[in-house]
């Protein structure tokens, strides 16, 4: 139930869909109406790409209110949707993970100048609210991107991995975490997959120290 000041703001400000513009209630934390959630085309399966990890989980198809959510999370500096896409992985492993027992989640790294011109990481924030909820250690520096790549988009298959190739490495503050995450169970986290490029080469680095299991999830997969 709202409170009275959240009553009285939401008089004077209401609250909108961030999606549709329609307008909320006024302890509606999450800014997006039930008809666009309703919307969001679900996978809820195992994202069939043979690569180096061993299996890739996607909660939703990258398309309509998910693309857009994703798109304002991102580049429109909306941060606090990190709390409502971060329940929907939340939710997904919930349901479909309980048996599985990761021991660390690791959100994919943003290239330095890219993260630093953002402001954050939205793997990271997102990592945040799974690791809370699963109770597991977030390594946020375990890996780093050693190099400069082209945006993803507007490539084929061939050129993104080509792109790539190399991109990742345990960085000089993660050289100390391998003692610790050799022969452990890691879940690689990000907001969005196509090809499983960027999964791939993160995980060849984590092969490197030692990683004996890896895993993916990410909200959305571009098919």
């Amino acid at each position: 139930m709202a409170t009275f000041w959240e009553l009285l703001l939401n008089f004077f400000f209401p609250l909108q869909c961030v999606i549709c513009g329609r307008l909320l209630a006024a302890d509606n934390k999450e800014r997006i109406c039930g008809d666009c959630w309703s919307r969001i085309i679900y996978l809820n399966r195992p994202i069939d790409i043979k690569l180096s990890l061993e299996r890739i989980w996607s909660v939703a198809v990258y398309e309509g209110v998910l693309k857009e959510l994703i798109h304002q999370f991102k580049y429109k500096e909306r941060k606090y949707l990190a709390s409502p896409l971060g329940k929907l992985l939340v939710d997904f492993v919930d349901e479909y993970l309980k048996e599985e027992r990761f021991d660390y989640i690791v959100p994919i790294p943003l290239e330095k100048a890219r993260q630093k011109k953002r402001g954050y990481n939205q793997a990271e924030l997102l990592a945040r609210v799974l690791g809370e909820a699963m109770n597991k250690p977030i390594l946020t520096d375990l890996v780093e991107r050693r190099k400069k790549t082209k945006p993803q988009f507007g490539l084929n298959r061939e050129e993104r991995f080509e792109n790539l190739s190399g991109a990742f490495e345990i960085s000089k503050t993660g050289e100390e975490d391998i003692p610790t995450i050799a022969g452990k169970k890691i879940l690689l986290l990000d907001d969005l997959t196509t090809t499983g490029a960027t999964l791939d080469e993160c995980a060849r680095a984590l092969r490197t120290a030692g990683v004996s299991e890896i895993y993916a999830l990410v909200l959305a997969h571009g098919m």
